[in-house]
């Protein structure tokens, strides 16, 4: 006995039409088809979702992913950016820093100001007032043997190891040579002053140049121990200004010794501008 199977309804494509007279035109709709269908066929696939939904679930999933991907990649890349960004700014006020001069820094460039200028006044005297003022008294012979009283600044290599080791630790490194030597130098200017005229009239080339070598020995010695002392005065961020130091108060004391006391020397430039009458001489001698 043969037992035939029942056909599946829901493989049944219902076709239909409505026939609707719109003012004596007939017009044909066909109708959709009928729900009975499709709810047959949900029926019999087990109640399984449509296709359109799972294709929707494994979008929602891949753009879910798609977006952790995203985040998880774009997390890393913004590090270095911040890393960059926080090393730009510590740059930026490192650089502020060292800019910036405090006051006792101010200070201690003034102090190094002051103690070139010092030691270049010997050197104006010496190199300076002294050969333009020799060279109407002396012959070319006796300028040229005193101009070896420059030599000490020249050659005060040979002696600054001593500067740099030997000073007296409860009174300073520096401060045990740069104070006899000012006092020094200051004392045989004053003392000196007046021998000194009395060579420069005579015309004495010899004693000038054995004094003045003396004078020059002292500002060299200074020279070194200033040198070193500059070193650690200033800071480490600051230490190029220990040559700006050096060459304006080198200047200034050069310029003192020789361009002011020659104009100071000089009884016309007194007479026209220091004084209001007419005298013999300067108000400044050697």
């Amino acid at each position: 006995m043969t037992v035939s199977q029942p056909r599946n309804r829901s493989r049944r494509k219902h076709k239909s039409s409505i026939d609707i007279d719109f003012n004596g035109t007939t017009r044909t709709i066909p109708s959709s088809p009928s729900t009975s269908g499709s709810e047959d066929n949900s029926s019999t696939d087990g109640c399984k979702p449509p296709a359109t939904t799972a294709v929707a679930a494994q979008n929602g999933a891949a753009v879910h992913s798609a977006d952790g991907d995203a985040a998880a990649d774009s997390a890393p890349a913004k590090q270095p950016q911040q890393q960059h960004k926080a090393r730009h700014r510590n740059r930026r006020d490192h650089r502020e820093d060292e800019r910036h001069i405090t006051a006792q820094e101010w200070g201690n460039m003034v102090l190094l100001v002051l103690l070139y200028a010092m030691q270049g006044i010997p050197l104006g005297l010496t190199m300076g007032a002294m050969p333009f003022l020799l060279q109407s008294k002396l012959s070319m012979t006796q300028m040229g043997l005193f101009s070896m009283a420059s030599y000490p600044y020249s050659f005060k290599l040979l002696w600054s190891p001593i500067v740099d080791s030997c000073y007296s630790a409860a009174f300073g490194r520096r401060k045990s040579w740069i104070v006899p030597v000012q006092l020094a130098s200051a004392a045989l200017l004053i003392v000196c002053g007046g021998w000194i005229q009395q060579q420069y009239e005579a015309g004495a080339v010899t004693p000038l140049t054995v004094l003045f070598f003396f004078f020059v020995l002292l500002a060299a010695t200074q020279d070194i121990a200033v040198d070193g002392w500059a070193l650690t005065l200033l800071p480490p961020r600051h230490i190029e200004y220990a040559s700006t130091c050096q060459t304006l108060g080198m200047n200034t004391g050069y310029f003192t010794s020789f361009t002011i006391f020659l104009a100071l020397s000089n009884e016309e430039f007194c007479n026209k501008y220091i004084r209001g009458n007419q005298r013999l001489a300067g108000r400044m001698l050697i």
